[in-house]
This record gives structure tokens, C-alpha cells and sequence, in this order.
């Protein structure tokens, strides 16, 4: 099986990487701009499975950076990997989609993001699961996830 990872040297990425390598996988690290259609298309070629964890965090650097690579950057690998016919694709969302939910949450909890970078995560994810008629999707909403990384000093 072909894997690609989006994200790969990051915190969570690289750690992925590392546990699908040591289970013998064959694990393409994506490498280029997912805004940039053509490093997209050319990273999904033979690729089976697409782990997509790449994206902006920094609210710093404005909503139009945000969202281009974390909505429109995700479209683009949706695009590429419903073309290329991927077998799987799973998409780390993030719990922040959800806002402050007062009680327990369950899939049917609308969402209601509060920031610029849960915003971004929830146009993402919805754009995945718009895919799901076109490719298997997965939408992982994770929460904060510390440790040495380059983000969280």
C-alpha cells in the first residue's frame, strides 16, 4: 500500500510517518504547496491512501493564509486524490470545530468555531465530507496535542 502524508514533518506528522514505516508501509512524504495544484497532483500519483495533516495554525498571519491553506489547500488534495481514485483519505480536523459546547457532543452538535483557525478547520472538514460520495473519507477531530514541537514553545 502507497501512503501519502501531508504534514509529515510536523509534530504529528512526523510521528505517523515514522509508526507507518516501522509496520512496513511505503510512505510518500508530500512535498511542495497544498495551494499549489500542480505539487498536489504530482504528489498523488500512485498513491493509495492519502493522510492529510498539513495546515496553518498561526491566526497571526490572517484569515486569507488560514484558509487558503487549510480550506482551499484541502480542496485541492479532495480533487487530486477523487481523480487519482485514492482508496482512503483521512483528513486531521480539529476539535475546535466544535466551539464551547456545554454537555456532551455528538455528530449531530452543530458546529460553532470561534476562531480564525477553527473556522478554517471547519470549512475543511465540510469540503471532506462533501467528498464522501466521490472517495472514502474520514474526518479525525483532534484536540490540542502537546510536546516538543516548533508551534507550542
Amino acid at each position: 500500500m502507497n501512503i501519502l502524508v501531508t504534514g509529515a514533518t510536523g509534530f504529528i506528522g512526523s510521528k505517523l510517518v515514522a509508526k507507518l514505516r516501522y509496520r512496513g508501509q511505503n510512505v510518500k512524504e508530500f512535498e511542495g504547496d497544498v495551494t499549489k495544484v500542480e505539487d498536489v497532483i504530482n504528489s498523488i500519483k500512485n498513491v493509495d491512501v492519502v493522510y492529510h495533516l498539513a495546515a496553518e495554525l498561526d491566526e497571526t498571519l490572517g484569515k486569507e493564509k488560514l484558509f487558503n491553506v487549510n480550506v482551499k489547500g484541502t480542496e485541492n488534495l479532495l480533487e487530486a486524490a477523487a481523480k487519482a481514485r485514492v482508496k482512503k483519505f483521512i483528513h486531521m480536523s480539529s476539535v475546535g470545530v466544535m466551539g464551547d459546547v456545554k454537555g456532551i457532543a455528538d455528530e449531530s452538535t452543530p458546529c460553532n468555531p470561534k476562531t480564525l483557525y477553527e473556522e478554517s478547520k471547519t470549512g475543511a472538514e465540510k469540503l471532506v465530507m462533501s467528498y464522501q460520495e466521490l472517495l472514502p473519507v474520514t474526518a479525525l477531530r483532534a484536540a490540542v496535542v502537546y510536546g516538543a514541537n516548533g508551534y507550542w514553545k
